[in-house]
């Protein structure tokens, strides 16, 4: 029997990603409802090859009956929502982060610690990692099993899409405007300061003790995933850049390696992608991982300047890297609710 789903936030960019992934993996159009509020209601969406959506309204929608939904709203409108669906009965996959660290919600990545779903309770609600978490773990993941990383630091380089479709409107227009002397004002909205041709050393707001928003929320989801024997400190920054996040990233481990027992750990997974020859052309940008399923590692290097220590390079698409794992995730969550019946 098919899955009845509804996607919250159908029409913002990971809501629409994430019906493409639905689509991919064989769900079928009729058993999937795109839900949205204000000027998206009534509008149409691409659901794979052929079909498409139109968005219900979500104020108004009786989840009864709805087996999963996925949550990509905003985080402030998504609490009440994703509680008026699991009070029908159904059960959630929030991408929102309005539930990410909420101690009795496990928050998955499913190629990481999908065990931690030992953990769902009577919520029926599982959280997915920010996308700068998710694509972190990952890469952390198959080195963490092997050597057992002590401490991390991350320099992380974010595209303006994980702030919505206005701030890739923001960039796009402030770049057009720069060349016909348009003020930046003119067309700024998103974000305090320039964005197209700069690079914001600040991603959120700032929090208590001088880090963003994006940086402590990082470092709390790590802690959450890994527990209190990985330390990760984050700096976080907003290049102009529509799709594809990229970081820098500096491990510590407990155990011995070479810069090619790295490398053969992460081939071992089947989401990443290792791509470093110390030439031209021989990593892989942002830019180049636009509609690609995978994170990409480039520039392993020894760092001499501390035991076990290494640095290294990754970038991937956002946008599809969140939509993939909340489609795994569902997947996971519907067999476990299903086993259970």
């Amino acid at each position: 029997m098919a899955l009845r789903i509804a996607v919250l936030g159908a029409s913002g960019n990971v809501g629409r990603e994430l019906l493409h992934v639905l689509a991919e993996r064989g769900v079928r159009a009729g058993d999937v409802t795109a839900l949205g509020g204000g000027r998206t209601v009534g509008s149409q969406l691409s659901f794979g090859e052929d079909d498409v959506l139109d968005v219900d309204d979500l104020e108004r929608f009786d989840f009864a009956g709805t087996d999963i939904v996925y949550c990509a709203l905003p985080e402030r409108e998504a609490r009440k929502p994703v509680e008026r669906a699991i009070a029908a009965g159904a059960a959630a996959v929030d991408l929102s982060g309005a539930f990410r660290l909420d101690p009795a919600v496990p928050l998955v990545a499913a190629d990481v610690n999908p065990k931690a779903l030992d953990k769902l309770g009577d919520g029926r609600i599982v959280a997915t990692p920010r996308t700068m978490t998710l694509m972190l773990a990952q890469a952390l993941g198959p080195i963490h099993d092997a050597f057992s990383v002590l401490r991390c630091v991350v320099t992380t380089f974010q595209s303006v899409s994980a702030y919505g479709r206005g701030a890739m409107d923001e960039l796009f227009n402030q770049t057009r405007g720069i060349f016909v002397n348009e003020p930046i004002t003119s067309n700024q909205a998103e974000f305090s300061k320039q964005i197209a041709f700069n690079v914001l050393p600040a991603a959120g707001g700032f929090e208590k003790g001088g880090a963003t928003s994006e940086e402590q929320v990082v470092t709390q989801e790590i802690f959450k995933m890994f527990g209190a024997d990985l330390a990760c400190h984050v700096n976080a920054a907003v290049v102009p850049v529509f799709v594809g996040h990229g970081a820098f990233v500096n491990v510590e481990c407990e155990e011995g390696f070479n810069e090619d027992q790295l490398r053969a750990e992460w081939r071992k997974a089947e989401a990443i992608s290792v791509v470093d020859y110390r030439e031209e052309h021989g990593y892989v940008t942002p830019a180049e991982t636009h509609g690609e399923d995978g994170l990409f590692i480039s520039r392993v290097r020894a760092d001499t300047s501390a035991d076990n220590a290494a640095s290294f390079w990754m970038a991937g698409d956002n946008l599809r890297r969140q939509a993939i794992n909340a489609a795994q995730v569902g997947e996971l969550l519907a067999a476990r609710l299903h086993g259970q019946g």
